[in-house]
């Protein structure tokens, strides 16, 4: 039963080689193994922020994005529905203002959505949906 762990993304050739106990006669085989992980197992989507100018947590972002994910967005509502921000990640960030150029959105919950797509070779999509709290 062999076994293998990989530690990076990638394609590997793989290589086995056997042989019989009493015969001796020995045979091998490989394969090309496309090892890709799950493009949010790093991904740290934090649910409070504070924007208050005091220089720590002001902007809501997320952390973790590895390369072998691309075309990453957040699109942030407000409890009515009204789309507040829509960025590319990880480039940009919320400020808690309306489309972080307008006023200053009130203290509450806020909806958000992540999209993700891989590099991955199938091309994996990933939708992540669920709640920032904005206080102030």
């Amino acid at each position: 039963n062999p076994k293998h762990t990989y530690v990076n993304n990638g394609y590997f050739r793989a290589l086995l080689t056997v042989k019989h106990p009493t015969s001796g006669c020995i045979d091998t085989q490989s394969a090309i193994i496309a090892m890709f992980g799950d493009p949010l197992k790093s991904v740290k989507i934090p649910n409070v922020f504070t924007p208050n100018k005091d220089n720590n947590n002001d902007c809501y972002t997320v952390s973790g994005i590895t390369p072998n994910c691309e075309d990453v967005s957040i699109t942030i509502y407000d409890r009515w529905g009204l789309k507040v921000f829509e960025g590319d990640l990880p480039k940009d960030c919320w400020n808690g203002r309306l489309n972080n150029t307008g006023p200053e959105l009130s203290s509450g919950t806020y909806y958000y959505i992540l999209n993700i797509n891989s590099k991955n070779p199938d091309n994996q999509k990933k939708n992540v949906e669920g709640v920032i709290h904005l206080i102030r």
